[in-house]
This record gives C-alpha cells, structure tokens and sequence, in this order.
C-alpha cells in the first residue's frame, strides 16, 4: 500500500468548522471529541486541522489498494502533518468511528476498520469513540459518507501522480514522445511521465494505463 495521490486530489482541506458541523455525524463526533479535549485541557488538539486530517486519511483508505496491510504509513504521515507529539490515538479512533458508521464500505475498508479496532483493543479498552460506534451500530444508524470518486478525476492527472509515484521524487520531468493512456472511456490522451515510470506498467491500477505506442 503506497499513497501515489496527492492530498489535494483526495480530499479539499475545510476552513471553517461549521462546514464540517452541518453533518449529522460529525455533530455528534464533536461532541465526543469536545468531552475527550475537555479532560486534556493542556493539549494542542487545532479542532480543525483535525478534522480535515480525519477525512483526508479516510479518504487515501477509502481509495488505495489493501490498505488493511500496514497501518503504520498512515499514523507516520498523521504525525508529519500534525506534529510528532501529536496524539495520533484519537486521529484514528475517530477515523474508526467515521468509517465504522459509513455506508456502502467495500472489504478492504471494513478489513481496515477491524484492523484499527484490534489495533486499539476497542473490544476490552473502551474509547469514547468506540463506545459512541457501538452505541450508533446497535441502533442500526449508519451515514452516508462520499469520498472522491477517482472514476471521476482526470485521467492524465492520475497518469502524472501514478508516474511521479513509480519513478520516485527529485528525478527530471521529462516529456516523453509516442506515450499514450488508455482510460475506461477508450479515449487516448496525452500525458506528462518521467523516466522509468511505462516498465512497469503491469503495476499500474485499474483506472489507467501508461503504454508505449508505435
């Protein structure tokens, strides 16, 4: 499982609070969250920098392949955005909790909703976050919760972020002749790559495909 989207493809970072609060489940989060920040007053929590760190790492997990595998690349990268002494613990509980209360997940997320529960023990160590998906779960609520749909981004973009992904970062962009994308629509387009990145095309996902063409 590696992140070859950037973050602004997954998910558009909110700059007010009440744009997150006209949703009912994230009414209820923060109120769970405000009870948790109340009992660590001294803590630097940024509300919501939070939030916008929630949804855009539910986003990379919603969209990325297996990302059940390894939770570890996702608590790194909370800690670089956030901060290292940032308590990550309750980025993901509340990941959980959004993920564990959305609708119409696929297997590899609800495998990865059960990995961050057995991560945190949430069947014998109680969080408030748990606590409050069990108590939702057991009235049968769920939420609808849309993501970015990658069917919808542009081809050639998610050809660059696949390329950029595969021939590593500080290489030269350089334009390649003759190369070609096959999207689902079987319309060719155009596309920037670097080096190195068409020999391995076997790797490359399913939304498109980077060939050399004759």
């Amino acid at each position: 499982m590696e992140q070859f989207l950037p973050r602004e493809v997954l998910w558009a970072d909110k700059t007010t609070m009440g744009s997150f609060l006209n949703e009912t489940l994230n009414q209820k989060l923060y109120q769970v969250y405000l009870g948790i920040k109340k009992k660590a007053p001294s803590q630097d929590f940024r509300t919501l920098e939070l939030f916008n760190e929630v949804y855009y790492i539910c986003s990379r997990i919603v969209n990325e392949n297996l990302p059940e595998v390894d939770l570890n690349p996702y608590i790194q990268e909370i800690k670089r955005d956030l901060g290292w002494d940032y308590p990550t613990s309750i980025v993901l509980n509340m990941i959980y909790a959004v993920l564990a209360l959305r609708e119409d997940n696929s297997i590899e997320v609800k495998n990865t909703i059960r990995k961050i529960r057995e991560h945190y023990k949430m069947d014998y160590c109680k969080s408030p976050f748990s606590v409050f998906v069990d108590d939702e779960i057991s009235k049968g609520q769920s939420y609808r919760v849309e993501f970015e749909d990658l069917n919808k981004i542009d081809p050639v973009l998610l050809a660059k972020c696949q390329a950029l992904k595969f021939a590593g970062e500080g290489k030269d962009k350089t334009i390649i002749q003759n190369i070609t994308i096959e999207n689902k629509f079987e319309k060719p387009v155009g596309a920037v790559v670097i080096p190195g990145a068409v020999k391995v095309e076997k790797e490359i996902n399913d939304f498109v495909k980077i060939k050399k063409i004759k």
